[in-house]
């Protein structure tokens, strides 16, 4: 996977790639059939990477502030969602192997 700028973030001089699940599912074969739905969540869950992690990136308050138990939910049930379509076309690819 060819790596964008803004994709990364720079740390003290390490590089950190920031990965959206959304381009992860996307970017797989075409062999593998991936549901618009699944790729809508993985959105959902690429909305939370940044904003829960630093202060900052919120106009006011803190980020612990921003999410409740709705959020914590959905975020829960379709990374789960995503864990086992990862789990079922690893299977897969094992049994054709």
């Amino acid at each position: 996977m060819q790596k964008n700028r803004k994709d990364q973030e720079s740390t003290n001089g390490l590089v950190l790639l920031l990965i959206k699940q959304s381009r992860l599912l996307r970017d797989l074969p075409e062999s593998v059939n991936v549901q618009d739905d699944l790729i809508e969540k993985a959105k959902i869950l690429d909305n939370f990477y940044i904003p829960s992690r630093y202060p900052n990136s919120h106009p006011e308050g803190a980020p612990f502030e921003h999410y409740g138990p709705i959020h914590s939910e959905e975020a829960i049930k379709y990374a789960r969602e995503i864990v086992e379509f990862v789990r079922s076309q690893m299977a897969k690819s094992r049994r054709s192997d």
